[in-house]
């Protein structure tokens, strides 16, 4: 928090190693072995317990190389950098397992520089989820995310993906 205000500052640092499938007509062609780290910085205001909006910068590095497949496929590697404002709210009782409430997130982001990416480019991305409770042992939930490039064309790193855990 910034003294006794609803403003916040938040400082963060990331490291993540990920898979990132390279599709071409349909068929996996490879698997390719995403691993990015950043710091960034952001300066929020909380309305409630529920509400915030925060906006920030974040610079950063990110290295793709080909763990499956042809090994002459492109490594795309380089620094990143972007400005981003995000709008939260969390009505859901809990933060690890919930069984009610909405969340919901919106973030849109300009990518001054991405790795493999000729210019800079917008993005957006919504994503939200309902828990319900479902008698007194279950819960039913939905979740939905959607994102934009802006008919703009991102680096590889930063492209959309299809799908979920496995």
């Amino acid at each position: 928090p910034v003294g006794n205000s609803r403003f916040f500052v938040a400082p963060r640092a990331y490291y993540s190693s990920r898979r990132q499938n390279l599709y071409q007509e349909g068929d996996r062609v490879a698997e390719y072995r995403v691993r990015t780290g950043s710091a960034a910085a952001d300066l929020g205001y909380s309305f409630n317990r529920r509400t915030q909006w925060r906006t920030g910068f974040e610079l950063g590095r990110a290295n793709a190389k080909v763990d499956v497949g042809d090994p002459l496929l492109p490594r795309v590697e380089g620094v990143f950098s972007n400005v981003s404002t995000r709008f939260v709210y969390d009505g859901q009782n809990s933060a690890t397992v919930p069984t009610h409430g909405w969340r919901t997130t919106a973030n849109a982001y300009w990518y001054f520089k991405s790795p493999g990416a000729a210019q800079g480019f917008p993005q957006a991305e919504v994503t939200t989820s309902y828990f319900a409770p479902l008698g007194n042992r279950g819960t039913v939930f939905g979740y939905g995310a959607g994102g934009t490039s802006f008919d703009k064309t991102p680096g590889p790193i930063k492209q959309f993906t299809l799908g979920g855990p496995f």
